[in-house]
């Protein structure tokens, strides 16, 4: 029972206690015609009907019987579940080239029926009949480009879900296995490639070059050869040995030729490595077939007797006039009369006969028209006998070779210099050095590439860099070579790259000697990446290669000047032919592109024509600074093409000639005149003395 102290209502408790409450299930309405209304009104809402029984009025009922239909709606939408996705997971891996199919799926716990839909960055080939109910998904992976696809359900009450599955790219070639597992990526990720045995790259596409990642795998100058796979980056086999080496090509070492008797050598035997060399005693000299030694003949050649030589075998001896001894040194010769220290001899041989000073000019000077001791031009007759160069010296002369050769054992002829075997030259481990017969160069060894300044190897899809168009002053720098060749010639990549590093190599040696000459202020090292060929070169013609080309400077705007470049190609002519394979490198011109003229006016063509053309100018411009080494020489024609200027007028030529002739007349008159006013000058002494001892001896 209830105890009526504790209120179990807030308020007062109604003090009517005949009240008795009413039920839902014993709802009475006061007229039938409110039974009506309320039952027309709440269409079958119990506590609409309730309420309107219970107050007796209509507006109660239906604001009730709204609240209860939201708490219905509210109720049915707390209890609908949204649908679950089946199809596809929240993986799907997709290998390149091949189709991949299937089918969205999505459940539903109340079950309505569903539509399917996708969205995102979708594939390129794909099938799918979006908002519809069949889900079925076909995709063609042709690449690897990133996608992302959103699949999404929605069910017949408009309620719907999503999902974006991440996906799995495998791009790998059958020379590889894709590793499904080591994939990263939220929504799309490249899948890496197990490589198999010998291959390499993103994708295995690469058969593994042994020799690209064995710079130093053979023997310098040993051809490597890469196997194919499975063999990996040991992979590879070296050619043979160099000649007069032996070794399996990894390894090289020197034959000693001198060792047995087989050399051939008539006197000395020099090992050098991978060959060697004969060498003659003192006084004696190779001949042509570099292994017999004959004698020097001293007498004919340089030597240090003052007045007489005496050829001996393997030497020489001096000896003097009758009016001289032969001093201690063994050829100088003293006068046995000498004459005063001041005579008239200076610094030549002077002897008293009959108290007249007589002179004997020393070895290398000769009685000039004066009868005076002059300095005899040996260079002058025959160029000294001298292949290449002389240079004539007080009383002397010396044979001098161009860069790049060096005197032969006569001290006359010159030799190829073999820079490559002689020292060791300032190419890299990963480059190979080229000889030619005036210098070197050097190239990156089989399977490297030249990149920034260094022989690497290439990585996958490496496209050579893209030379800009020339600017006006790289045009106003470049030079013109022709190369003649036996046959028609072609100049492939490699044939340009050689030439690059030829002409880089000897630009450096002569810039570093001559910076004014080439606008440095400090030594640079130029490479083949700054010589850049003009658009359209090299070009053939016949059996000629025309190549026209600039030079940049290293970290710098500028380029090297036209002069120095025109002497640098023309010097080293032979070393460039060599190079590039040439019979001859044929002319060396100045390169001045020809630009398109304006469209003239129209004017009156003269109605004659010339019969030839002025002939081209040939350039004169030098580099202001000479090379510190004597030319070659056989040089290269260098002249200077362009348009031909247009003949000049003939009344300027006419009056230019009558003014020139005219100062030649004037100034030959001067030159008559003042040869016969020329005052007498006296006999010398020693010619006076001389005629008068001839004289008392026709007597």
């Amino acid at each position: 029972r209830v105890n009526p102290v504790n209120q179990l209502i807030a308020n007062a408790p109604p003090v009517d206690l005949s009240y008795q409450p009413s039920f839902s299930d014993n709802v009475n309405f006061t007229s039938p015609a409110l039974h009506a209304n309320a039952t027309a009104l709440c269409r079958g809402n119990t506590a609409c009907l309730f309420d309107i029984a219970v107050t007796g009025s209509l507006s109660v009922g239906t604001a009730t019987g709204a609240i209860d239909g939201q708490n219905t709606a509210n109720k049915d939408s707390l209890d609908h579940t949204p649908p679950q996705i089946v199809s596809p997971k929240s993986t799907i891996n997709v290998t390149v080239g091949q189709n991949i199919t299937f089918t969205v799926t999505a459940d539903s716990s109340q079950g309505y029926s569903m539509t399917y839909s996708i969205s995102g960055n979708l594939p390129a080939f794909y099938s799918f009949a979006n908002g519809t109910a069949n889900g079925a998904f076909q995709w063609y992976a042709n690449s690897a480009n990133p996608v992302s696809i959103t699949f999404i359900a929605t069910d017949s009450r408009g309620r719907s879900s999503s999902i974006t599955p991440t996906i799995n790219v495998c791009n790998c070639t059958s020379n590889g296995q894709c590793m499904w597992d080591a994939a990263v990526g939220s929504s799309f990720a490249i899948v890496p490639c197990n490589c198999a045995a010998g291959y390499t790259g993103s994708q295995c596409q690469n058969d593994i070059n042994a020799c690209a990642l064995n710079a130093e795998a053979c023997f310098p100058g040993v051809a490597c050869t890469d196997l194919p796979a499975p063999a990996d980056i040991t992979g590879y086999t070296c050619g043979a040995c160099p000649s007069g080496t032996v070794g399996d090509g990894i390894s090289c070492s020197d034959v000693l030729e001198c060792a047995g008797n087989s050399h051939g050598c008539n006197q000395k035997c020099v090992d050098v490595f991978g060959s060697y060399r004969c060498e003659c005693n003192p006084g004696y000299r190779l001949s042509n077939d570099s292994r017999t030694c004959v004698d020097i003949n001293e007498c004919l050649e340089q030597n240090s007797c003052s007045q007489i030589c005496v050829n001996n075998m393997a030497s020489y001896t001096c000896m003097c006039r009758p009016e001289f001894t032969l001093q201690s040194d063994g050829h100088s010769c003293l006068s046995n009369n000498p004459c005063n220290t001041n005579n008239i001899c200076g610094s030549h041989l002077c002897n008293l006969v009959n108290g007249v000073e007589i002179c004997t000019c020393n070895k290398g000077y000769a009685f000039n028209s004066a009868r005076e001791c002059a300095d005899v031009d040996e260079c002058a007759t025959n160029n000294g006998n001298c292949s290449q160069i002389c240079t004539n010296t007080p009383g002397s002369y010396q044979c001098g070779c161009s860069p790049g050769t060096q005197l032969g054992p006569d001290g006359k002829s010159c030799v190829d210099l073999n820079e490559c075997n002689l020292f060791a030259p300032d190419c890299t481990s990963n480059q190979l050095c080229q000889n030619t017969p005036t210098y070197y160069y050097c190239i990156c060894r089989p399977g490297l590439t030249f990149i920034n300044g260094t022989c690497q190897v290439a990585p996958p899809n490496y496209m050579a860099p893209v030379t800009p168009p020339p600017t006006a002053m790289q045009n106003s720098s470049s030079v013109q070579a022709v190369f003649r060749y036996a046959s028609a010639p072609t100049w492939n990549a490699d044939t340009r790259m050689r030439f690059r590093s030829a002409l880089a190599a000897v630009v450096t040696r002569y810039c570093n000697s001559n910076l004014p000459a080439c606008n440095l202020t400090s030594s640079v090292t130029f490479d083949q990446s700054q010589v850049q060929f003009l658009p359209g070169f090299p070009s053939a013609t016949g059996n000629d290669e025309t190549a026209a080309f600039y030079v940049n400077v290293p970290n710098s705007q500028n380029t090297l000047p036209r002069p120095a470049l025109v002497f640098v190609v023309s010097a080293n002519n032979r070393h460039l032919a060599v190079a590039t394979s040439a019979n001859a490198l044929i002319s060396v011109a100045t390169f001045i592109p020809t630009p398109t003229p304006p469209t003239p006016p129209p004017t009156i063509q003269p109605t004659t024509t010339p019969t030839s053309t002025p002939p081209t100018t040939q350039a004169t411009t030098q580099p202001t600074t000479q090379p510190t080494t004597q030319r070659p020489t056989t040089r290269a024609t260098v002249q200077t093409t362009g348009t031909v200027a247009p003949p000049p007028n003939n009344d300027a030529l006419i009056i230019g000639l009558t003014i020139g002739i005219g100062s030649a007349v004037v100034l030959l008159i001067f030159a008559i005149v003042g040869f016969c006013c020329r005052p007498r000058r006296s006999k010398p002494k020693q010619y006076l003395e001389r005629e008068h001892e001839l004289k008392k001896l026709s007597n």
